[in-house]
């Protein structure tokens, strides 16, 4: 089982609360989704940009055990990307009615970002189809709504409380000890639904290397999304695995307590 990188006791308490005392299961094991992605990408040692629904966390990992105080938020994640097209269309008088999120789903299939925002507009126009059939210019949001992750400043005119993605690694790596900093840089690894924005993880590249003047590697998946679950059922095969689950004899002879001592 997978889960954020701050609540995973919690949840893991509860978890095998319900999995032992209602489902019945024979064993349980809970990791953190920053691990997971590191394991689903080949790696053990790296740093997670988990860019989910409603948060956007930064975790380094190191021989797959978190550095959790060096956790860091941008606080722009899908949600706020939606709010921010829909906030963009309230300006332009553009009313979503009741079929507004299936609309914004949709608007942010187009997001993308660009390796250099100086180019020619008219070569990234972007259109979509409202479900009453009318055509809009979307061109702006898909922009605007993906640059906001790197600029902010720059998208809205003045300060907020958006950090930037790229300070925000940078960030999570100088919080690091300077001697694990190069092979966390080596695998950085963009996961979750917003992590498949086109141009991504080419600009963010770009972006860190620009800040920190040395190489660093984005990892690119397919199937970025699901890239958590994928390093599940890696971890789930690893024959060290078995000592890190709690069975259910382990739960009704010990309770939290050994839900605590293997998941702390």
């Amino acid at each position: 089982m997978q889960t954020g990188s701050l609540t995973y006791i919690k949840v893991g308490i509860k978890c095998c609360e319900v999995f032992f005392e209602t489902l019945n299961s024979p064993g349980l094991c809970v990791q953190s989704q920053s691990v997971l992605s590191l394991y689903g990408s080949g790696f053990t040692t790296g740093i997670s940009v988990d860019l989910g629904h409603d948060t956007a966390d930064i975790v380094p990992v190191y021989e797959g055990g978190l550095i959790s105080y060096a956790h860091m938020q941008t606080h722009y994640a899908s949600v706020d990307i939606s709010k921010f097209i829909k906030d963009s269309f309230d300006e332009r008088n553009i009313g979503l009615d009741i079929h507004a999120e299936e609309v914004l789903d949709g608007i942010k299939k187009n997001l993308y970002l660009t390796q250099n925002v100086a180019m020619s507009r008219k070569n990234y126009r972007r259109t979509y189809v409202l479900p009453s059939g009318e055509e809009i210019d979307i061109s702006q949001e898909a922009f605007m709504a993906a640059e906001m992750m790197i600029q902010p400043v720059l998208v809205k005119g003045y300060e907020t409380e958006v950090m930037p993605l790229q300070e925000a690694v940078v960030t999570c790596a100088m919080k690091c000890d300077a001697e694990l900093r190069p092979e966390l840089y080596d695998a950085v690894v963009p996961c979750g639904g917003v992590s498949m924005i086109p141009g991504l993880n080419e600009r963010l590249a770009t972006e860190i290397e620009n800040i920190t003047n040395k190489p660093v590697t984005v990892l690119s998946s397919p199937e970025a999304y699901a890239v958590s679950w994928l390093g599940g059922a890696t971890f789930a095969g690893m024959p060290a695995s078995k000592k890190m689950w709690v069975s259910k004899k382990q739960y009704e002879d010990y309770g939290e307590k050994i839900v605590r001592n293997k998941f702390m």
